[in-house]
């Protein structure tokens, strides 16, 4: 018997799927809320910063007219990000390693396409509908070698 509660009872475990298997799926914010409820309260604000962090994701969703070649999307977020006076400037893009929770929605969005694009270099035209493109299973693939070419960008503003 006490195997046999070691396992659960049901095909996939209920803190990933409800009993009828749809995704069990969280709001951030009810996950925030518990940690902010924990840090202790910053009586003042620093005068200088030091380090920022961007969420690389985040910050291509908001862009507007976005530039039509990868080149010029990573000019792009190159002239925006040097505008922090930070010594440091992270930008970040979350994956998802495989398997994850995430791969049922990534399969849901990639049965509409059969394509895949690869970002050769800068010259390299952007999807029609890149901000579709980026929520695809590949679109971290991608993102590594969109991530160098910043690199290389930056080397040359220097």
């Amino acid at each position: 018997m006490l195997t046999l509660k070691r396992y659960p009872l049901t095909p996939v475990p209920l803190s990933l799927c409800h009993m009828d298997g749809t995704i069990n799926e969280t709001d951030k914010s009810k996950l925030v809320k518990p940690l902010i409820d924990r840090e202790k309260i910053v009586e003042s604000i620093p005068k200088e910063l030091d380090v920022v962090i961007i969420d690389g994701f985040f910050y291509l969703y908001t862009l507007r007219d976005i530039p039509s070649t990868f080149g010029a999307i990573s000019y792009h977020l190159l002239r925006n990000l040097t505008n922090h006076v930070a010594t440091e400037i992270h930008v970040i893009f979350d994956t998802y390693p495989t398997p994850s929770i995430k791969d049922y929605e990534h399969s849901i969005r990639d049965n509409s396409r059969n394509d895949d694009f690869v970002i050769e270099g800068p010259q390299t035209k952007r999807p029609a509908n890149f901000i579709a493109e980026l929520k695809t299973s590949n679109s971290s693939k991608h993102l590594s070698s969109f991530s160098s070419m910043i690199g290389r960008l930056k080397t040359k503003l220097r």
